[in-house]
């Protein structure tokens, strides 16, 4: 039970990231 809410974390950071990318590349 622990480990898939470490993935869901995971998951959720990388979805953060993979945005922020996106809109930097906006930006641009």
């Amino acid at each position: 039970m622990r480990n898939t809410h470490a993935i869901k974390r995971k998951k959720k950071l990388r979805v953060l990231l993979y945005q922020s990318v996106e809109f930097i590349h906006m930006q641009n």
